[in-house]
């Protein structure tokens, strides 16, 4: 579990030629609760076992749990179904590497699925389908 988490508290997003999505980064601006952590159709996280935290700004993608924080920017299109984001950790072992992701907002739900290698993009929010296929589901603190 703990390369796993440590790979999501590392990402940050980038991608050459893609406008910054200001209206879709204003939605997620905030403080989010992870509620859900599923990778290769298996439950890792639950808000039992961790406490894991994305604080989204305009400009940057803070996580922070497992005693870790690593802030990251990101980059989003909306004009895809489903939306867009892409991730570029800033250290790490994945330091640079560009990792796709779609995401959607429903309400004070935020819902990510991301290809935790430099593979292709998922196509829907189904970790099963590939082993690199992590989904995380995120609540909207409450202020």
């Amino acid at each position: 579990m703990k390369p796993i988490l440590f790979l999501a508290i590392s990402l940050v997003a980038c991608s050459p030629g893609w406008a910054a999505d200001e209206k879709g980064a204003q939605t997620l601006e905030g403080t989010w609760n992870a509620t859900l952590w599923q990778d290769n159709d298996r439950l890792i996280l639950n808000p039992v076992d961790i406490d894991l935290v994305a604080t989204i700004t305009a400009d940057a993608f803070t996580m922070n749990g497992g005693g870790r924080k690593k802030s990251s920017k990101y980059k989003l299109d909306t004009t895809k179904t489903p939306a867009q984001i892409d991730l570029v950790p800033e250290t790490g072992a994945k330091k640079g590497k560009t990792l796709k992701g779609i995401y959607k907002l429903k309400g004070d739900v935020l819902v990510l699925c991301l290809n935790s290698s430099e593979g292709n993009r998922p196509t829907e929010f189904d970790p099963e389908k590939k082993r690199s296929f992590v989904v995380i589901e995120f609540k909207r603190a409450k202020k």
